[in-house]
C-alpha cells in the first residue's frame, strides 16, 4: 500500500458515514402513513379555534386542509442539496433547495405557496405560507418510523394548529 492509499480509504469512509450521507439514506424513500398511530389531522384542524369573530374562519379552514392533510404515501427524495416532495395526491411535486431558499408551490385548488425547507443532518424542516397561514412540518427519524410534528398558525386562529403523522 503506498502512502497514498490509507487516506484516500479513510476519507472515503468518513465521508460514507457522515451525517448528510446517512440523512439521505434515512430519508430518501417512500413512506406510508400509519393512521393508527397518528393524530386525526382532519379532526384536529376542523377543532381548532377561530380568533373571535373571525368570519373568514370558513375559507382559511379550507385552504389549511387543501394544502395540508398528510397523505397516505409520499416520497423524500435528497440529492445534492435538493429536496423533492411527492406524495399519493394530484398536487404537484415540490422541489427545493435544502438552504431555506423558498419557491413558489401552486396545488390544484389554485393556492400558491412559499414553501422552503432546510435540512440539518437527519431532521429535515418545511415551510409552507400561504395565504393568512403558515405550516412548519419537521420531519425525523425515531426508530423505523418517520415522525412528521406539524405547526400551523395563524393571526386568524386563536391557538396555533398541532399535530403529529407516523409513517413507516
Amino acid at each position: 500500500m503506498d502512502r497514498w492509499t490509507f487516506p484516500v480509504v479513510v476519507a472515503i469512509a468518513i465521508v460514507a458515514h457522515s451525517p448528510a450521507s446517512s440523512a439521505q439514506s434515512l430519508i430518501s424513500k417512500t413512506y406510508i402513513l400509519d393512521r393508527k398511530q397518528s393524530d386525526n389531522a382532519a379532526r384536529v384542524i376542523a377543532n381548532a379555534a377561530p380568533s373571535p369573530l373571525n368570519i373568514y374562519w370558513p375559507e382559511l379552514r379550507r385552504k389549511i386542509y387543501k394544502s395540508s392533510l398528510p397523505t397516505d404515501t409520499f416520497r423524500f427524495t435528497i440529492v445534492a442539496g435538493r429536496i423533492s416532495i411527492s406524495d399519493d395526491s394530484p398536487r404537484p411535486i415540490i422541489h427545493v433547495y435544502s438552504d431555506g431558499g423558498s419557491v413558489k408551490w401552486k396545488i390544484n385548488d389554485g393556492q400558491v405557496l412559499d414553501v422552503s425547507a432546510k435540512q440539518d443532518g437527519e431532521i429535515v424542516e418545511t415551510k409552507y405560507i400561504g395565504d393568512g397561514y403558515e405550516r412548519i412540518t419537521v420531519y425525523r427519524n425515531i426508530g423505523q418510523s418517520l415522525v412528521a410534528e406539524s405547526t400551523i398558525i395563524s393571526p386568524m386562529l386563536s391557538a396555533p394548529i398541532c399535530y403529529k403523522s407516523i409513517y413507516t
